[in-house]
């Protein structure tokens, strides 16, 4: 399975075993005096990846162990269930306060249920607007594309008006874009836009014009529209603990040279 890391516009790509992602959430609770159970949450903490490269040469691992020893963190982890899933983080695919561009009066609405699917939370406006997805703290932070690997882009939207997914560089300048009509003026339904990024492409916005509601922003890697999942991607990163275990080094057979490596990726940010 094929996964990335580095800066934008600058993935490196390398097969891995079957990783684990760990995180938590801590929780009080206490009972009042009428016998009712409060719980307080707070918030989920930063994701952890054991990473894991089984077998690989030295000219496979010469791009990723120059990266882990040379490159200048923080850097950009697109695991390969996340392309398949969900590239934006978490929080931006249940639309979080903070995650879309809050510039325009969008504000937080209720959950929504549609082809058996239920996300807790959308976002509403009295007239038809804009929805820009994929921020953070209100600052653009698009997921990563990368170049002639089709981007699938989706969200449960109400409205009538315009998908727009633009490639970006690694600047965050437009490189092309991809756009498509929809009508779901009678009620809430999935809707979705593809493209192929071009040359230079880093990353890809994506946008809705004539927007009453919105949830469930999604973006894949993907040939064909996905089941919708909560957002899997990673924008920021950093390594720890690159460990290397030499599986076979002959002189004299260039093809008789493996080694294994782990290390754990750490969320930051």
């Amino acid at each position: 399975m094929p996964a990335y890391l580095g800066p934008s516009g600058s993935l490196v790509e390398f097969k891995i075993s079957p990783s684990t992602v760990s995180e938590s959430r801590p929780s009080s609770y206490r009972t009042t005096m009428g016998g009712k159970v409060k719980v307080q949450r707070g918030k989920v903490t930063r994701r952890t990846w054991s990473v894991d490269v089984a077998s690989a040469s030295p000219l496979e691992l010469s791009s990723l162990a120059a990266l882990l020893q040379g490159g200048t963190p923080p850097w950009v982890y697109v695991d390969p269930y996340a392309q398949v899933t969900n590239l934006y983080t978490p929080d931006q695919s249940v639309l979080m306060p903070g995650t879309w561009d809050t510039s325009v009066a969008f504000v937080e609405g209720g959950a929504v249920t549609v082809g058996g699917v239920t996300i807790p939370r959308s976002v509403s406006i009295n007239t038809a607007n804009t929805i820009r997805f994929g921020y953070r703290d209100g600052i653009k932070l698009s997921p990563p594309a990368m170049p002639n690997v089709r981007v699938y882009a989706s969200a449960y939207l109400q409205g009538s008006g315009t998908l727009v997914l633009t490639f970006q560089d690694y600047s965050g300048a437009s490189v092309g874009s991809s756009s498509l009509a929809y009508n779901t003026s009678s009620g809430i339904a999935r809707v979705a836009v593809s493209g192929i990024p071009p040359a230079g492409t880093a990353s890809v916005q994506f946008n809705a014009s004539g927007c009453l509601q919105a949830a469930g922003p999604a973006i894949t890697w993907t040939d064909t529209l996905a089941d919708w999942s909560v957002g899997r991607g990673c924008p920021a990163a950093v390594t720890e603990g690159l460990d290397e275990a030499v599986q076979i080094a002959v002189r004299e057979a260039n093809y008789l040279r493996r080694s294994q490596i782990s290390f754990t990726v750490r969320e930051i940010g």
